[in-house]
């Protein structure tokens, strides 16, 4: 499963079935994927299933062969903060207070330069009228004052932004039409994943394109191997769902945005982003025009919107989309191209469409100031500004007052297009940001256990994410049954024995269990149930799954409930059990035979009991508070009960709710 950006905005793809997106249907412009006037080779961004982008690097080698295919290095540099702490590192003292001082007064400067982007120390330390924001005028009189500040800072200036040190692109892939050392040189690096050395370019990812090189860029995206997961999960019950199938247009998935019910959903889990939706769909109800063309054409803008830069055109936006009577246009051809977005400029691709209505430049010409927009070259801009208002006889671009367009509003609307230019979106992005955002949704929406299953196998070893989603099922009335040596599978699944469909936790998802989950699942999937903890155990020894750690962190997850006894007799049964263990295996050992070779010997049963393990049972358990505790370290929840809920019939007299019902 693999989702394409700018490449989408090629018909020939969409009609071969690379991409899935009509571009016609959503006005993608070609030019913004390939032009004549393009010199290097076009962008091709292709996000894959986190759990098979490997595989696919691998295909590449295979099908153009390895010496064609190259990760690509990418340098490290020296930023201002870290150049800091590495100089007075290196003039510190020869002694142990010397270096102590010398780090402390690094810390010190390092912390006053801002954390923002592409800080410069020159910046940061001398007034510049246009970057008067970096400036820090308290360092800039520790510098004037300080003789050792002043020296580290004098030496810092000159290491700054050197390349300090190389690794792999996270994403960049090289592809060349004969072995690619034709081309360059060669490096072996580490893949940060695999651990392995592979064949790595010297040049870095604008030298390979300036070179003429084919870069890819392969992406890991978790959101689609959960939807991949998803959609197995819900085929396993009799369903035949595919990717394909899960519709854009569905006034049902808007709906329920509406409500900011939006948690695992791509791109618009955010606080602010769940604001935002509620906002735009909140005629969703009363507007007897909605549909779902209309609600995917929002989603696309609002993922266009909400950044920096666009975002402040949303409350426009807003006003525009709930009056469309009050929207004005600068000059009526603007319509056409505007109405979609409600009179604003959103895309990149409306700012090329509009120089081409309005003052007539051609496709490869529109995608120049474009290109000239968004990295702000100024000289660029004001000479195709003279083009757009006058035009070019030069370069058959006819200008605004050969058709009819007055100067003054020529200009002003070439003002307006620059500077919404500078952050306009590319839409091919957004169009296929926004499919995955409404197909999340959709599974959302008539799958709730099931996504929300797959997220939380996603994220099987973060305990503070698991938690946080937990926290969503229970707001959405999913149940998240507790750990069950029993039921439970190695990962999260979908558990419907009482006809009521909910999740069961997994034994993966235990702190200190990890990978041994997959053993205990295994053996009860050859052997059957475990029927008690002593059965439980003498089969656990077979598959060399079990030690203190584990049985322990299963005990106080509450996975070993459903056996008899409580608690704190297992707990106490744990060193007695694993010592008779260990005189087992010495007997085992004294006696030449394996434990294949007794259970040959005796069978099943009569293995299980020879080495079935017994503890003591009483009513004894495990303080409450210590239990809870317990449970909360080990599952990331509370299991048996909520510390508070004694406490319930209070906070409902008094009016106090959770915080999380208002999330």
């Amino acid at each position: 499963m693999v989702s394409f950006f700018v490449f989408t905005a090629s018909l020939v793809a969409y009609c071969l079935d690379i991409t899935t997106i009509d571009p016609l249907e959503y006005g993608l412009l070609f030019e913004r994927f390939l032009s004549v006037d393009r010199i290097s080779m076009p962008d091709i961004d292709v996000d894959i299933s986190d759990e098979y982008r490997d595989f696919v690097i691998d295909y590449c080698r295979f099908k153009y062969g390895a010496d064609h295919v190259s990760r690509i290095v990418t340098f490290g540099s020296a930023m201002a903060r870290a150049v800091i702490r590495d100089t007075a590192r290196v003039l510190a003292e020869d002694s142990e207070a010397g270096r102590k001082e010398s780090l402390m007064l690094a810390d010190k400067i390092a912390k006053m330069v801002p954390q923002k982007p592409n800080v410069k120390l020159h910046d940061v330390l001398f007034y510049n009228v246009k970057k008067q924001d970096l400036y820090v005028s308290e360092l800039h009189d520790l510098y004037e004052a300080d003789p050792k500040v002043k020296k580290i800072l004098d030496i810092a200036f000159k290491l700054e932004g050197l390349k300090k040190n190389c690794s792999q692109h996270a994403c960049g892939v090289l592809i060349t039409p004969t072995a690619v050392t034709d081309y360059m040189p060669q490096i072996m690096l580490e893949n940060r994943v695999t651990k392995k050395k592979e064949p790595t370019t010297q040049l870095t990812m604008t030298e390979c394109e300036d070179m003429g090189c084919l870069k890819m860029d392969f992406l890991s995206l978790r959101t689609l191997s959960v939807i991949d997961h998803t959609l197995k999960m819900i085929n396993e019950s009799g369903n035949s769902i595919t990717y394909e199938d899960i519709p854009l247009n569905d006034t049902n998935v808007y709906a329920y945005i509406s409500k900011g019910l939006t948690a695992g959903i791509f791109q618009i889990e955010s606080p602010y982003m769940r604001s935002l939706m509620q906002e735009l769909y909140q005629d969703v109800y009363t507007n007897p025009d909605f549909s779902g063309e209309i609600g995917f054409q929002r989603l696309c803008d609002a993922n266009a919107l909400g950044r920096p830069g666009p975002m402040e055109e949303i409350p426009n936006y807003i006003h525009n989309m709930l009056h469309p009577e009050d929207v004005q246009y600068d000059v009526p051809l603007m319509e056409k191209t505007l109405k979609p977005t409600n009179g604003i400029i959103v895309y990149q691709e409306q700012l090329m469409a509009l120089v081409r209505s309005l003052a007539g430049f051609s496709g490869p010409q529109s995608d120049t100031i474009r290109k000239a927009c968004s990295k702000k070259k100024e000289a660029l801009l004001n000479e195709y500004g003279e083009y757009f208002v006058f035009g070019s006889v030069k370069k058959g671009i006819d200008g605004c007052v050969k058709r009819n367009i007055p100067v003054a509003v020529a200009k002003q609307i070439w003002q307006k297009m620059v500077k919404f230019g500078q952050y306009a979106f590319n839409k091919s992005h957004s169009v296929c940001y926004s499919e995955l955002t409404a197909k999340t949704a959709w599974l959302v929406t008539y799958y709730p256990a099931e996504y929300y299953c797959a997220i939380l196998n996603s994220f099987i070893s973060d305990a503070s994410r698991i938690k946080s989603y937990i926290a969503v099922c229970k707001k959405l009335g999913i149940e998240v049954l507790p750990p069950d040596i029993k039921r439970s599978a190695a990962d999260f699944s979908i558990d419907d024995s009482d006809g009521k469909k909910a999740i069961r936790f997994g034994l993966q998802g235990i702190r200190d269990v990890g990978a041994k989950a997959v053993s205990i699942v295994h053996e009860r999937k050859l052997n059957g149930t475990y029927n008690d903890f002593g059965s439980f155990i003498s089969r656990m020894i077979r598959a060399n799954a079990i030690n203190k750690s584990v049985l322990e962190a299963l005990i106080y997850a509450g996975a070993l409930d459903s056996f008899p006894g409580t608690r704190k007799n297992k707990i106490d049964g744990v060193e007695q059990t694993l010592n008779q263990i260990k005189k087992d295996k010495v007997k085992i050992r004294r006696s030449n035979l394996t434990w294949f070779d007794i259970a040959r010997k005796k069978g099943l049963q009569g293995f299980n009991q020879q080495f079935d393990y017994h503890f003591t049972i009483n009513e004894d358990e495990i303080p409450k508070q210590t239990k809870l505790a317990r449970e909360k370290e080990f599952a990331g929840f509370y299991i048996s009960e909520h510390p508070l809920d004694e406490y319930a019939d209070i906070y409902k007299n008094n009016k106090i709710f959770e915080c999380s019902i208002f999330a």
